[in-house]
């Protein structure tokens, strides 16, 4: 039978003809079972597309291939399917391509994902994502006014309702591998999520169709606009929950809103451009009226400069230039910064305060995400006792390697504001070669006297030093970093107190600590204690590993902390309960009601009093 023509309304009043697919009918039971197949399939498919191109972690795509083809895996992506259809009898045709649309459109991102998941975090990988899905569903569950108002606000089904509060989470992530290959940096993943939302392409039937227009195939509302964009603003909002930064500007776009300082004004409107955000407007403050006109004059002198240098295509039309509003008040806007280290986090996302049962998607997400805080956020390798005594080793005050660390680090800040790269090769030169003739004399001191010690060590240091000089010279910054991070490691498991390793697993673990720094063991250190995370009405209960959690604890570290004010100050604070301070300052953001917060326990015992 040949495929008629379908309707897709994109918006109210705007029709778009495709191809849909005939509209019959099939039963909910015999599509349900069809999922495991059809999930399975995409992911061989789509890892052998994957496996063909240069680059790609062959290994690293299998072992990708083993989780997602797992039972327990597919089990979890296709419940998200099933308990859609839990309401419906008889499925059309339509619904049912769109359904696999979204399916294979979902496992190809997720597998981007999970393939690109960096090991210098904690995960961010698919597992992290069907993880904060179990805790939307604990927070359903718990808190049943979160579904009612989906409901309400957009005139769903309860089924429906809880299908977009699980896609918050399925998507929150997606933008991660975006971030990271284009180094961007952390906080840009949330901005790369929401334009996967926003311009990713579902194929239905063959042909391509936008994110939103499959979406409101599936979830049938008369305010599909209103919804998808409260779903779109959820995954760019989701890690506005933090002050790092105040602004004095903000950029109105037709997909949210972004920060920047005044002086950085035309870089940052040509970052949002470039971005593909429509800009509506700009907001300035300044502290007095007498500055208003004359910021406003110059912002818009400079934006005219900008036009006549060719920055736009229409060079005269004065149209193009975004309306400019520049008020006089004390405020400004706080958030945190986004973009690449080039960019010095010139953009940055505003801080949001939001209420559950008030904006549920936007605070479902916070709250989810931050739950996720457990061992089971660490990867296969971020477990290994190695991968734990190197963060040691390099974050713990204590440790030999510690200080040798922080010179080396402070040193390659100095090179990338500029100085040249020699100095930054003799730290690492004297430091490696010190310890290579350190573990000489360690060797000779048990059957060797002094006098044969200092016979054989002679001239060594010079010795090794030019040996590392002959290999560093030809390196540059990173591969000089990545040296004596591997140099470290191979340091750490000749010590007795280190278990045996297999090189391939040490291999693994190099790679993985080639791109930390001092302050990673904090957010490894906060999960290695965490067993469990449950939400009730009004608190967080966290269960903890009590001799880890305390023995973490002893190590010490501190945390810039700003409050809404623009107020600054250090907190000291134990590794083991790092991750839980975080929770604690993102907590400030969300609220279950106007008129309450949520207090959190450790194994029974208030820690924060909301």
């Amino acid at each position: 039978m040949s495929p008629e023509r379908g309707i897709v309304t994109v918006m109210p009043g705007v029709e778009q003809e495709k191809i849909l697919g005939v509209q019959e009918t099939v039963s909910k039971e015999a599509y349900v079972v069809s999922l495991n197949s059809i999930a399975a399939n995409r992911v061989n498919e789509y890892c052998e597309i994957l496996s063909a191109r240069r680059g790609v972690d062959g290994d690293k795509l299998s072992r990708v291939k083993d989780f997602f083809t797992s039972e327990d895996t597919l089990k979890k992506v296709v419940s998200l399917y099933s308990d859609l259809l839990q309401e419906e009898y008889q499925i059309t045709t339509e619904k049912q391509a769109c359904l696999t649309g979204h399916l294979s459109f979902v496992i190809e991102r997720a597998i981007d994902q999970h393939l690109d998941n960096p090991e210098q975090y904690v995960s961010h990988g698919f597992d992290h994502s069907l993880r904060v899905i179990e805790n939307v569903n604990q927070i359903m569950s718990d808190i049943p006014e979160v579904v009612q108002k989906v409901e309400d606000d957009y005139e769903i089904t309860e089924s429906e309702a809880k299908f977009l509060l699980r896609n918050v989470a399925l998507f929150h992530d997606f933008g991660y591998p975006e971030s990271e290959s284009k180094q961007v940096g952390k906080t840009m993943h949330s901005v790369m999520g929401a334009d996967i939302v926003s311009n990713g392409g579902v194929i239905v039937n063959g042909q391509s169709f936008s994110v939103k227009e499959v979406f409101l195939k599936i979830l049938n509302s008369d305010r599909g606009g209103l919804m998808f964009r409260d779903f779109r603003d959820s995954i760019l909002m989701h890690n506005a929950d933090k002050i790092k930064q105040f602004y004095d500007g903000k950029i109105i776009t037709s997909k949210g809103n972004f920060l920047f300082r005044k002086d950085d004004v035309l870089t940052a409107y040509s970052l949002v451009e470039d971005m593909g955000y429509k800009v509506l407007g700009i907001s300035i403050c300044v502290d007095s009226q007498e500055a208003v006109e004359g910021v406003r004059m110059q912002t818009l002198t400079r934006f005219i400069e900008m036009k006549k240098l060719g920055r736009f295509i229409e060079i005269e039309d004065m149209a193009a230039i975004p309306q400019i509003e520049v008020k006089e008040t004390k405020k400004r806007y706080k958030g945190r910064g986004f973009g690449s280290k080039n960019q010095n986090k010139i953009l940055g996302l505003e801080y949001t305060n939001v209420v559950l049962v008030e904006e549920p998607l936007k605070a479902i997400i916070r709250l989810a995400d931050n739950m996720d805080m457990t061992a089971a956020r660490l990867s296969a390798i971020q477990k290994e006792f190695l991968f734990l005594a190197y963060n040691l080793a390099v974050g713990d005050e204590k440790s030999s390697f510690y200080q040798e660390n922080q010179e080396i680090e402070l040193e390659l800040k100095k090179v990338k504001e500029g100085r040249s790269i020699g100095g930054l090769r003799e730290i690492i030169v004297k430091h490696i070669s010190e310890r290579e003739v350190n573990r000489l004399r360690d060797d000779l001191n048990s059957e060797n006297s002094e006098q044969m010690i200092q016979l054989v060590t002679k001239g060594k240091l010079d010795q090794f030093a030019q040996i590392q000089r002959d290999v560093l010279r030809v390196y540059d910054v990173d591969e000089c970093m990545a040296y004596w991070r591997k140099f470290i490691v191979d340091e750490i498991a000749l010590k007795p107190e280190i278990p045996l390793i297999d090189e391939a697993t040490k291999i693994e673990v190099k790679k993985a600590v080639v791109k930390l720094d001092s302050l990673q063991l904090r957010h490894f250190g906060g999960c290695y204690a965490v067993e469990e995370v449950q939400l009730s009405e009004k608190k967080i209960e966290i269960k903890v590993d009590q001799d880890i959690f305390d023995g973490l604890n002893k190590i010490r570290v501190k945390e810039e902390i700003r409050t809404t004010t623009g107020l600054a100050s250090y907190i000291e604070m134990g590794v083991g309960e790092y991750q839980i301070r975080r929770m604690v300052e993102a907590l400030r953001s969300v609220r279950i009601r106007e008129d309450s917060g949520l207090s959190i326990y450790v194994n029974d015992k208030v820690y924060f009093a909301a």
